[in-house]
C-alpha cells in the first residue's frame, strides 16, 4: 500500500477559494481566485524520490512544493486581465 499525503498547498487553495464564496464576492473575484487556484495547484512538483520507509516505518514518503508567492502572482494577473475586459 502507498500512501501519498495530500499537499497542504491543495488545502490551502481548496480553503480560500471556499471561503471567499462563501463570503459572498464578486463572480469576477470568485472566477479569479478559482484560476488562482487551479495554477498553483497545476505548478505544484514532487521533490526528490519517494522514500520507501521513514524512521523504519513500512511508509511511503513523497514531498511536493511549490512557492506560495506564486498564488497571489497568478490571482493579481486575473484581476489585471477582468479589469481590462471592463
Amino acid at each position: 500500500m502507498i500512501a501519498r499525503p495530500i499537499p497542504p498547498a491543495l488545502l490551502c487553495g481548496v480553503i480560500a477559494f471556499s471561503s471567499w464564496h462563501a463570503k459572498g464576492a464578486s463572480p469576477q473575484m470568485v472566477a479569479c481566485h478559482k484560476e488562482a487556484t487551479q495554477r498553483y495547484i497545476a505548478d505544484i512538483v514532487q521533490v526528490g524520490i519517494p522514500q520507501k520507509s521513514f524512521d523504519e516505518f513500512p511508509i511511503t514518503v513523497t514531498l511536493f512544493e511549490n512557492e506560495k508567492p506564486r498564488y497571489e502572482q497568478y490571482l493579481a494577473e486575473c484581476l489585471t486581465r477582468a479589469q481590462k475586459k471592463s
